[in-house]
C-alpha cells in the first residue's frame, strides 16, 4: 500500500529544489546561450553531496529535543545555519573552485541539494496521518509553504557563498549569507513554536516573502554578476539573436 505521507513528503522536499535548480540554470545552458556556461557532472555532483549532507543535518536535527525556550530554540537554528553555511563553505572553497566564475552555479546547487533532503524529512513529519479534511490540507499547504521558503533561502545562500568564492570575496558573502539565515530564523521561531495559529502563519508569509526576494536577488543580480565580460558579451549576443529569430 503506498503511504501518500512519503510521496506527498518526497514531492515537496525534492520538487522545489529541481524546480529553483531549473530555473535559475535554464538562462546558462542552451539554447539561451551558445554553449553551457557551468559543467552539468560538477552541477549534478554537488546537488547529491547537498542531498547527502541535508539528510546527515536533517536527521542531527531531530535528534535534539523540542525547545521551547525562545532564545534556546534561536540558539539552535542559528546553530544549524552556521554548521549548513561553513559546509557550503568548505566544499566551494576547495582548490578547483576557487576563483572561477561558475562556482557561483555551483553553490546554488550545493545549497538546493541540501533544502531537497531536509525538508523531505521535515515535510514527512509535518505531514497529518490522513488526508481527509480541510486541516490536514492547510497542513499540507504549510509545508509546502515552509519548503519552497527553505529552498529559496539555501539556493540564495549557496549563491552568496559561490559568488564570494569566485570572486576573492570569501568572508564577505560568507557574513551576507549568515545575516540572511539569522534573520530567517528570527521570522520563522513563532511558525515553528506553534502557540498561535494566526501568529504562525503571519511568521510563515514574512519568512517566505523574505526568502523569495532574496532569490529574486540572487536570480538578477548575483548570477549575472558572476559572468566574465567575454561571457556577458556573448551571452546578450545570443539573446539578441532568439529575440529576432522569433
Amino acid at each position: 500500500m503506498v503511504d501518500y505521507r512519503v510521496v506527498v513528503a518526497g514531492l515537496l522536499g525534492i520538487g522545489p529544489a529541481l524546480a529553483f535548480l531549473f530555473h535559475a540554470m535554464r538562462r546558462y545552458d542552451v539554447p539561451f546561450v551558445d554553449k553551457p556556461l557551468f559543467d552539468s557532472s560538477r552541477l549534478f555532483m554537488l546537488f547529491a553531496g547537498g542531498m547527502i549532507f541535508g539528510g546527515a543535518s536533517a536527521f542531527m536535527s531531530f535528534t535534539f529535543p523540542p525547545a521551547s525556550d525562545l532564545l534556546i530554540l534561536l540558539a539552535l537554528l542559528i546553530g544549524f545555519a552556521l554548521f549548513e553555511e561553513l559546509f557550503k563553505f568548505v566544499v566551494v572553497n576547495l582548490k578547483q573552485f576557487q576563483l572561477k566564475y561558475e562556482t557561483t552555479f555551483y553553490g546554488l546547487s550545493l545549497g538546493v541539494g541540501v533544502s531537497s533532503i531536509t525538508m523531505l524529512m521535515t515535510s514527512f513529519i509535518l505531514m497529518p496521518v490522513e488526508f481527509d479534511n480541510a486541516t490536514a490540507y492547510v497542513a499540507v499547504a504549510l509545508a509546502a509553504v515552509y519548503s519552497i521558503s527553505v529552498c529559496s533561502l539555501h539556493a540564495s545562500t549557496g549563491s552568496y557563498i559561490g559568488y564570494g568564492s569566485a570572486t576573492g570575496y570569501v568572508w564577505n558573502y560568507f557574513v551576507q549569507a549568515m545575516i540572511a539565515r539569522i534573520a530567517f530564523a528570527v521570522m520563522i521561531i513563532p511558525f515553528i513554536l506553534g502557540t498561535n495559529q494566526v501568529l504562525s502563519a503571519i511568521s510563515m508569509v514574512v519568512a517566505a516573502v523574505f526568502s523569495i526576494l532574496l532569490y529574486v536577488h540572487v536570480y538578477t543580480r548575483i548570477l549575472p554578476e558572476t559572468l566574465p565580460d567575454k561571457e556577458k558579451k556573448r551571452k546578450r549576443r545570443t539573446i539578441r539573436k532568439m529575440k529576432f529569430s522569433s
